[in-house]
């Protein structure tokens, strides 16, 4: 599976509540910042995170893929940029779309 597939496909299946997601993209000791800046490591914690994130009417990400460096050739970091769009507050009420940058290491 390509890298940019691969990057590409985790917060589509994500968006439809697929949280297999987690287990095939992130190592089970890897680490996430979430948009508020809550740190989550490993596995565990991301399943308990996006649970709770996917029923609290969290919104669509879209992500996109800006570069591809390779460090090795089974290793590479991803730049991207996200966009959240649809998110609600704990009253249900709509909230601002969200947008950021991410880095991955692959």
């Amino acid at each position: 599976m390509g890298v940019r597939f691969a990057c590409g496909r985790a917060p589509v299946r994500l968006n439809h509540g697929d949280r297999n997601a987690i287990d095939q993209y992130w190592d089970e000791n890897a680490d996430y910042v979430g948009i508020d800046g809550q740190f989550i490591h490993g596995r565990q914690q991301m399943r308990d995170f996006f649970a709770k994130l996917l029923k609290s009417g969290a919104g669509t990400e879209v992500g996109v893929i800006e570069q591809v460096r390779f460090l090795r050739s089974d290793m590479a970091i991803v730049d991207g940029s996200w966009t959240i769009t649809g998110m609600k507050d704990a009253n249900g009420k709509p909230r601002k779309t969200a947008a950021g940058a991410s880095r991955s290491r692959l």
